[in-house]
């Protein structure tokens, strides 16, 4: 993004006219787009929680190592 970017002004998107013909048609084309959207972000979210719990795996057993009772308070 350049300094003079906030000058140009935003593309709209044209507005899609639709008839009642092709109204079924769009209705499937929309829940498609949005279905293969949310399946994306689910396989992302599903691959963030893998990578997370893992990295939690591996950590655990030196959490278990450390001895809480046996430390000694700061005053």
């Amino acid at each position: 993004m350049g300094i003079f970017d906030i000058f140009r002004k935003k593309k709209e998107e044209p507005v899609e006219k639709i008839t009642f013909d092709k109204l079924d048609y769009f209705v499937d084309k929309e829940t498609k787009s949005l279905n293969e959207k949310s399946e994306s972000f689910m396989e992302e979210i599903k691959k963030d929680a893998g990578q997370f719990s893992l990295k939690i795996k591996q950590k655990i057993p030196s959490l278990r190592l450390i001895n809480l009772e046996n430390r000694k308070e700061q005053e």
